[in-house]
């Protein structure tokens, strides 16, 4: 086989290796976190695309790969890592523009890849010599390829992912009715109950739920990923009491040195967890909780069903 059917065999395999990888293993996973987690780890696969100013460096390559291809190729892909980057700090915060900033660094960076594919086609770079730079073609970019339509995917569903990630089923309940009075403001808005009316029967009442996992480690510093580890421990909860997220009556939320941004990373992952059963909710800042590295603590009560 010549240069251009074994360059293009490694490629094709790799793809469908990875996509196999993807959907069997990858997928199932990412689908347990909410949007924003699940974002994260596939932005981080483009990150080292640094590595394409590689193509720059004198004598790596072959010389008589024109300059012009080389040239695009290496700082398009810089620019596609630091947007990456960018956005992952922008998920991790919760800031306003993740998304939109999401879809800029994805939509660059698989225009990028396009023009990529079409210097490589044209130019037909296989026969000049590559050398490390082969792998990168015939193994990195099609991690990368796999991740573009990932990412594409998830910001597609994106407003119906809360209900496709839902950990707690959140069926019918005849045990607790909910309650938004329009002569109180609107917190229906945000997810949420000002009244959850429980009929009389069982109540469990939930200790308050840290960022800990049953394997233990390390608490994250960030608030978001606190939240989050907090939220799966309710929704484990739930799942061992057998009970739905409309069974929920109340939640609270403390958060250290809460401010409103802090507040609303706190809440996300509870929101996004328990799609519309809108549960009454009370949000309260305190000045510290069990450990210093500790920012949010949960309370949740259930009507058993």
């Amino acid at each position: 086989m010549d240069n251009v059917t074994i360059f293009s065999m490694q490629l094709i395999t790799s793809v469908v290796v990875f996509g196999i990888v993807a959907v069997w293993y990858v997928w199932p996973s990412l689908a347990k976190l909410s949007r924003n987690s699940a974002l994260i780890p596939l932005l981080f696969v483009h990150v080292p695309r640094y590595v394409g100013m590689t193509l720059l460096v004198a004598g790596m390559v072959d010389p008589n790969l024109p300059l012009d291809f080389r040239s695009s190729a290496a700082y398009g892909d810089l620019l596609e890592a630091a947007l990456a980057l960018f956005s992952i700090f922008a998920l991790r915060r919760n800031w306003r523009i993740a998304v939109p900033l999401v879809w800029l660094a994805n939509t660059w960076g698989f225009v990028d890849l396009l023009n990529g594919v079409r210097g490589v086609v044209q130019l037909n770079v296989p026969n000049f010599r590559l050398a490390t730079l082969w792998y990168v073609y015939t193994f990195y970019a099609p991690l990368v390829i796999v991740s573009h339509l990932m990412i594409f995917w998830i910001l597609i569903k994106s407003k119906s992912w809360n209900r496709v990630i839902a950990r707690i089923p959140a069926r019918t309940s005849a045990s607790v009715s909910r309650r938004n009075p329009p002569t109180m403001w609107d917190m229906a808005s945000l997810g949420f109950s000002h009244i959850s009316v429980a009929e009389p029967g069982r109540l469990a009442f939930l200790s308050g739920q840290i960022p800990a996992t049953p394997g233990g480690g390390e608490v994250p510093k960030d608030l978001a990923v606190q939240a989050e580890l907090a939220t799966a421990s309710l929704a484990a909860a739930l799942k061992e009491l057998e009970a739905s997220a409309q069974e929920i009556v109340m939640l609270r939320v403390y958060v250290v040195n809460a401010t409103s941004e802090s507040f609303g990373q706190a809440v996300t992952p509870l929101r996004e967890l328990f799609g519309d059963a809108m549960p009454s909710i009370t949000t309260i800042g305190v000045q510290a909780l069990y450990k210093p590295e500790i920012k949010v603590e949960i309370e949740m009560v259930v009507r058993l069903p």
